[in-house]
């Protein structure tokens, strides 16, 4: 087992300028906020960072500020998944050249693939790397099946992990029934956190972690030790990191832009834009937010 998979690794997002162009400074400086938060990696171009709305070159260029600035501090990975198997081989092996210590790779999304088409794109991708590989059960809105998962998993030995985006906190210790100490398996849906804590995810990969890390790390330290800490975890996800939760993916297409507003409040990014075809927050989400950061203490 990668324990270097394990821990709280932020899904961060990928800071724009007001052009839309990558922000550099605001990407150290969101880095740096987050390692000193405590998380325990740094996750880059998922989901939540737009991978999606950027071209290849955007990516790898994404990829060298985030590997340089980190600098060995924490874990770092990148979601390298594509709809085509090679350009996901090229950036997996752009991802391993400069130091990454694990890519996520998504299922091949867009048009319906086969059960060995899905299979084929994780194995030629996994061979094509000596880094880890993380399977991101749910990326493009695909589940992959438990029979399929052990078929993938047994074809590649640098497969080590699996992030579960689906709403199904048991997959987590069916996937441990199944594999043991082989894989490490991580939660990546928000709203069930403690779900997938209690059904022993390893690991965490969580947007709300770009606004929360601390919180988020206590969280997961807490599920690791045992009882003690444990309801001291729960008050904390149920006062402080659900409300965000709530009304960031409660309109799953504008949390990305919720995460980048509050992470604008906090003074850590300069600015909430994000890739059309995401709009802004309109007035009225944008004080529901705020009410939010408010009243929880996120922003004094």
């Amino acid at each position: 087992m990668n324990e270097k998979l394990k821990g709280n690794h932020c899904l961060i997002v990928t800071p724009f300028n007001s052009s839309g162009d990558i922000d550099e400074a605001s990407t150290r400086k969101l880095i740096d906020f987050l390692i000193s938060q405590g998380v325990h990696g740094i996750l880059g171009l998922g989901t939540t960072g737009e991978f999606f709305l950027l071209s290849s070159s955007e990516r790898e260029q994404f990829m060298r500020i985030v590997v340089e600035h980190v600098n060995k501090r924490v874990p770092v990975g990148f979601c390298c998944g594509h709809s085509g198997t090679e350009p996901a081989i090229k950036l997996s092996q752009f991802a391993e050249k400069l130091g990454a210590d694990y890519v996520m790779i998504t299922p091949p999304y867009y048009f319906v693939t086969t059960r060995d088409g899905i299979k084929e794109h994780f194995k030629a991708i996994a061979q094509s790397i000596h880094i880890p590989v993380m399977i991101y059960d749910g990326g493009g809105n695909i589940e992959i099946p438990l029979d399929l998962m052990s078929e993938i998993i047994r074809a590649s030995n640098n497969i080590t992990s699996i992030k579960i985006s689906i709403p199904s906190p048991i997959k987590v210790k069916q996937l441990y029934e199944i594999f043991r100490e082989k894989v490490v398996v991580i939660g990546g849906m928000d709203a069930l956190t403690l779900l997938m804590l209690s059904n022993g995810a390893q690991g965490l990969t969580l947007g709300v972690a770009n606004v929360l890390p601390k919180e988020i790390s206590f969280i997961y330290n807490a599920y690791q030790a045992g009882k003690n800490d444990i309801p001291k975890a729960n008050k904390l996800f149920h006062e402080k990191v659900l409300p965000l939760v709530n009304i960031a993916l409660g309109v799953r297409t504008e949390y990305i832009q919720c995460f980048k507003y509050a992470l604008v409040k906090l003074g850590i990014i300069k600015t909430d834009t994000a890739r059309r075809p995401f709009l802004p927050l309109d007035k009225v989400r944008q004080a529901m937010l705020e009410t939010v950061l408010h009243d929880t203490g996120i922003v004094k």
